[in-house]
């Protein structure tokens, strides 16, 4: 590891010393064409539910600068998948142990291959930005709550929105996520409607779509219409889809949270933008109802 500013790499390097050219730029942009980006993050008490939301604005700034730079951005290269030690509930002693594995029992530093989620034979697995970014929308899709209003909040922090602090951020959802899930799921689906490229996920993820797709199929099949004023119970229908949601959702983490398998689920953009156009109908019209909650209670 070296440091991340470029003063003190320079610094660092005169103290080993170094033979490296006059030029600075020159010398520097030599060696980021060989470096590799490594994960050095470590767990700590919770997961704020908004650190997902500054992607697209990441995203928007690069492109501002880069416009015809997208393409490449999103499919062009390969992402890891950060090893968190802890789920969404308690961290188990044994997810511990599989970072340990990789500390040096000489200088007791943790390699940096600990940071990286792995298949079950020791591979770094990877996915192309586009593909992690819909990954993420499929999640986050799976994580909203019963209303279909919110996304649940389930990491221990709500975000920035601090009346939320306490037990609305264990046991609520927030809509400032809804709003950004339907942002990151538009790009998503402009993003594929202009490359017309194929997304490779892992299978894992392919069998939890592929559930939550299912339950979303029985649920326009019912023909549920909301009745407004909406009632303060969730409606069974709506109940029933969101308890099928949750489970396929749980059995996802469940099946990735030590490894991924390694096998894969290919899809089509077609396939993909066909999703997305019917995950942001359901994510409008739970803020249609979040909308109408509001309205109806500050009468």
């Amino acid at each position: 590891a070296v440091p991340s500013d470029l003063a003190s790499f320079l610094k660092l390097c005169d103290q080993l010393h170094i033979n490296r050219t006059d030029d600075n730029e020159e010398f520097i942009n030599t060696i980021l064409a060989s470096a590799k980006d490594h994960a050095m993050a470590v767990y700590g008490t919770g997961y704020w539910a908004d650190h997902w939301d500054y992607y697209i604005d990441l995203i928007e700034a690069y492109l501002a600068i880069f416009p015809d730079g997208e393409e490449t951005l999103m499919y062009d290269n390969e992402l890891a998948y950060f090893f968190s030690t802890a789920t969404v509930r308690l961290a188990p002693k044994s997810k511990a142990q599989e970072q340990e594995d990789f500390r040096n029992s000489k200088t007791g530093l943790l390699g940096i291959e600990a940071s990286w989620q792995r298949t079950k034979d020791g591979k770094t697995f990877k996915s192309t930005p586009i593909a992690k970014l819909f990954l993420l929308a499929a999640i986050k899709f799976a994580m909203r709550d019963a209303w279909g209003m919110g996304i649940e909040y389930e990491g221990g922090r709500p975000g920035w929105l601090d009346s939320m602090n306490g037990l609305p951020g264990m046991v609520g959802s927030g809509m400032p996520e809804t709003y950004e899930l339907l942002l990151l799921m538009k790009y998503v689906k402009k993003v594929v409607d202009s490359y017309d490229r194929d997304i490779v996920v892992p299978a894992e993820l392919g069998d939890m779509i592929d559930t939550v797709e299912a339950a979303l199929d029985d649920l326009v099949a019912a023909s549920y219409k909301d009745e407004f004023p909406l009632p303060r119970d969730v409606p069974d229908t709506l109940f029933k889809y969101w308890n099928i949601t949750a489970t396929a959702r749980e059995t996802y983490r469940s099946e990735v949270e030590y490894y991924f398998s390694g096998e894969t689920t290919i899809y089509t953009a077609k396939t993909i933008s066909k999703i997305l156009k019917r995950w942001i109908k359901e994510v409008e019209l739970g803020i249609e109802r979040a909308n109408s909650f509001r309205n109806d209670w500050s009468r």
